[in-house]
C-alpha cells in the first residue's frame, strides 16, 4: 500500500498518476468524435445534465498526482504541509485533524474523514 500524507491510499486515489484523467480524456474524445455536442439537446432527458457531465469530465481529466511519497503535488495544500512539517502522515503532526489542509481536503474534494 502506498499512503498518501493525508491517510489515503493511492493506489486505491482516482488521482494517483492520472489513472482517472486517461479515461475522462478518452471518454471526451469519443464525445467529440461523435457529434454528441451537437444532437444531445435534442435528446435532453430532464434526469441527465449533460453540461455538468462534461464540466465533470473535464475536471477529471485534470487530475494527476504523482504520489506523495514519491514525488509529491506542490499545488496539493495537505502535500504542502505534511512535506513543510516533515511527517509521514498527517495523522503524526500534532494539529490533525483539526487543521486547514485537511479541512480543505474534505470540503473542497468531497473527501471523508482520512484515517478513519
Amino acid at each position: 500500500m502506498k499512503l498518501a500524507y493525508c491517510g489515503i491510499d493511492c493506489e486505491k486515489c482516482i488521482r494517483y498518476k492520472g489513472r482517472g484523467a486517461e479515461v475522462a480524456k478518452k471518454l471526451l474524445e469519443i464525445i467529440k468524435e461523435s457529434g454528441l455536442d451537437e444532437w444531445y439537446e435534442f435528446a435532453e432527458r430532464p434526469d441527465f445534465d449533460y453540461k455538468s457531465f462534461k464540466t465533470g469530465l473535464k475536471w477529471i481529466a485534470g487530475m494527476n498526482c504523482p504520489g506523495c511519497q514519491e514525488a509529491g503535488n506542490p499545488e496539493c495544500p495537505v502535500w504542502q504541509c505534511a512535506s513543510k512539517r516533515q511527517v509521514k502522515t498527517c495523522k503524526d503532526c500534532p494539529e490533525f485533524p483539526n487543521c486547514e489542509p485537511i479541512r480543505r481536503l474534505k470540503e473542497e474534494w468531497g473527501m471523508g474523514n482520512p484515517f478513519l
